[in-house]
């Protein structure tokens, strides 16, 4: 059994991903450190402003978390590591030798420069041990950053396998239902995007909105249905306010992530769309995979590279989103010219997207790791285990999450007083 720590944070994003890899095989185990009393939006925010402005504190306070476990481990995983909270514990982690791997959630954003960086630090490149790619592209992006290119594995994306593979869970009547919808019209869905990765995050919204409203006519011309999936973290309700200036009546149904419902599954609800667009998601080329047409809204100076690279077809303005819309529609298989899908093969995976098993490489990869790391917070038992100091961790763990959640006062000398440095 190989065991790993990591830090759970946006669960429709990195969670999902880890818990995809690991699920999956029963070689391998995953102990989440939560270090916030929610996981909410609100609480990532308090975390990373703490983390950011008191970086001595919380290296302090996480080495606590690190060292009190309950269980030797093997390393820790992470989806990200430009943010604070996620920097620094790689930080400590490696100060204690216990191995970081890096598996990133995410493609490569419109703006090269933006994709893997901290807005506020500037941080865009990983420090952990070890860096498994979804395919050339960000290889090479953090090989140009410094990234020392021997530690870096081209893995492919498990998400875009699973979207290669997948298979429905609901019927088209149940799906319907489900949401509301009529079967034996067509649907669209356009999947909104919180956009914080661009150079005017407001304006981008803006264009965005103007988007689902042109969109939205286009459909009510060709008779089709217009689903509109909202983003998984913050800024679900801004897309929604725009959009009830411009429509009256009739609003699109608006699903948002995290329900619970299968039916709001981002794979279930691609697989179910007659055509899926947007500014840039990736569920575009994710309904490539599922041989389904897509196309692009170019409103903004900037596009993905999946757009540009793999050649998607894009409108420009409100009078050529009917007429492409309609033609996708009828041709019904993916938009993707095969030059373009090619490269984008080269880019998003290890060259084919259909002859990975991106899940099962990963998690030979972490099978592969046989140190044990050993928290040092124990007493020898009678057996020749350990016990461990259960009722202190759990103390520690209150006061670190009650330290990020609310503002006290000389935090980081309280924190000195509680937690004095380890020797």
């Amino acid at each position: 059994m190989r065991t790993f720590v990591y830090i759970p944070w946006i669960e429709a994003h990195g969670d999902v991903l880890l818990r995809d890899v690991f699920g999956q095989d029963p070689e391998l185990s995953l102990i989440p450190l939560r270090l916030t009393p929610k996981g909410d939006s609100a609480s990532r925010r308090a975390l990373f402003h703490f983390a950011l402005r008191h970086p001595r504190t919380y290296a302090r306070l996480f080495e606590r978390q690190l060292l009190q476990l309950d269980q030797p481990v093997h390393g820790m995983v992470l989806t990200l590591d430009w943010a604070a909270p996620m920097r620094i514990a790689v930080e400590v982690a490696q100060s204690h030798g216990m191995p970081v791997i890096l598996l990133p959630h995410e493609g490569a954003f419109m703006d090269e420069r933006r994709f893997y960086r901290d807005p506020f630090s500037g941080i865009n490149c990983s420090i952990a041990d070890r860096f498994l790619a979804w395919g050339n592209l960000q290889k090479d992006i953090m090989v140009k950053r410094g990234f020392p290119p021997e530690k870096i594995s081209i893995v492919s994306s498990p998400k875009l396998q699973k979207a290669a593979n997948y298979t429905p869970r609901l019927s088209r009547d149940a799906y319907c239902h489900r949401l509301g919808l009529n079967k034996d019209q067509k649907i669209v869905m356009f999947c909104a995007q919180t956009l914080d990765n661009v150079t005017d995050t407001k304006q981008a919204r803006l264009r965005q909105a103007d988007a689902v409203f042109d969109l939205y006519n286009a459909c009510r011309r060709a008779d089709c249905q217009l689903l509109v999936r909202l983003p998984p973290v913050q800024h679900e309700s801004i897309l929604q306010r725009q959009l009830k200036k411009m429509i009256s009546t009739d609003l699109p149904v608006f699903v948002r992530p995290g329900s619970g419902d299968e039916a709001i599954d981002p794979h279930e609800a691609t697989w179910h769309a007659d055509c899926v667009t947007s500014i840039s998601s990736t569920m575009l080329l994710e309904k490539g995979l599922m041989n389904g047409p897509s196309f692009a809204f170019s409103y903004l100076t900037e596009n993905s590279p999946f757009v540009e690279r793999g050649q998607l077809p894009v409108v420009k303005n409100k009078d050529e989103v009917y007429p492409l819309l309609c033609k996708l529609l009828a041709e019904g298989h993916r938009s993707f010219p095969k030059q373009g899908w090619r490269q984008l093969e080269r880019d998003f995976s290890n060259g084919d997207f259909t002859a990975t098993n991106a899940i099962s490489d990963i998690a030979q990869i972490f099978r592969s790791y046989e140190d044990v790391f050993v928290p040092i917070d124990k007493e020898p038992n009678t057996n020749g285990g350990f016990v461990f100091a259960n009722s202190a961790r759990r103390l520690h763990s209150a006061i670190f999450k009650t330290l990020i959640a609310i503002h006290i006062p000389y935090r980081n000398r309280l924190a000195q007083i509680l937690f004095p440095k380890l020797p």
